[in-house]
């Protein structure tokens, strides 16, 4: 568990110097770099979360076999979200001096939109576990 905590302050680390030099980087008018960058460890960072996401629920489940059809229901759920949100994302670029690809705008939009999807389903558990307190207390 030390490992993991480790390499949580790492990614955190990484994080404030790449928005460090992302903020206070060159400001000259057409350079994409500190973007790119910025963009690219974004990219990282969905990675690691994703792998967490899948990793640990497997984990867990060979170390509590019972767990098993929960755990792959939960991975299916975030599969189908993860598809929607590509299958909604667009290929639309911006202005013909943009520097990135039709397929590089399309993953950056499709991580949002998933965003959006699971933060979404996140305030309304919060709501509905708040409503079922209410009526189980009353």
């Amino acid at each position: 568990m030390k490992l993991i905590k480790y390499f949580a302050w790492f990614l955190w680390g990484v994080s404030a110097v790449i928005l460090i030099l992302f903020l206070f980087g060159s400001k000259t008018e057409g350079d994409m770099g500190s973007i790119g960058m910025y963009l690219s460890w974004g990219y990282i960072l969905i990675g690691v979360a994703a792998l967490a996401a899948i990793g640990l629920p497997l984990i867990h489940m060979a170390q509590n076999p019972k767990l098993l059809k929960k755990t792959l229901l939960y991975i299916g759920i975030m599969l189908i979200v993860g598809i929607i949100a590509y299958l909604l994302a667009t290929e639309i670029l911006g202005p013909t001096t943009a520097k990135y690809t039709a397929n590089e705008v399309k993953w950056t939009e499709t991580g949002i939109i998933a965003t959006y999807f699971f933060l979404v389903a996140a305030v309304l558990a919060i709501f509905a576990g708040g409503l079922i307190n209410m009526i189980r207390n009353r």
